[in-house]
């Protein structure tokens, strides 16, 4: 991780799949700031915040590039002993072991389907966007 580009520390939030997510410093203060502030939020946004910003805790990296998770935390996810890094696009996901070793056996066991499924988004995306749009995001 370089300092310049991606801070100094993580912040831990609550994933989509509801597991921790580690976002590298400068990354989450981006997405915080591209969200904006409003006077008057609309109560998914309100929510958003909450579940984003609130809860968010940040994690500091010691001079051996470590991270401590506190104890307290891994037990609201029901991590105990043994934890598993999945390094997913841009964050970290934190795993107890043997959880993520029954997930990746599950997704493995649905390869195919999964592939397909994001191939027919991909083909979606590309009918209603036009190839231009798309290319676009290459460049």
């Amino acid at each position: 991780m370089d300092p310049v580009v991606d801070g100094e520390a993580f912040f831990m939030v609550t994933g989509l799949n509801g597991r921790p997510w580690l976002w590298p410093e400068k990354q989450y203060e981006a997405h915080a700031e591209g969200r904006g502030s409003e006077i008057a939020p609309t109560e998914a946004n309100l929510l958003f915040d909450h579940l984003t910003f609130a809860f968010a805790v940040k994690l500091e990296i010691d001079k051996q590039g470590r991270v401590l998770i506190p104890e307290k935390n891994l037990r609201e996810y029901g991590i105990e002993k043994e934890i598993t890094l999945a390094s997913v696009r841009d964050h970290l996901e934190v795993w107890e072991r043997a959880a993520w070793l029954s997930w990746r056996k599950e997704l493995e066991q649905k390869r195919a389907e999964i592939i397909a499924g994001a191939n027919q988004n991909r083909t979606k995306r590309l009918e209603t966007e036009g190839p231009e749009s798309l290319l676009s995001r290459l460049r």
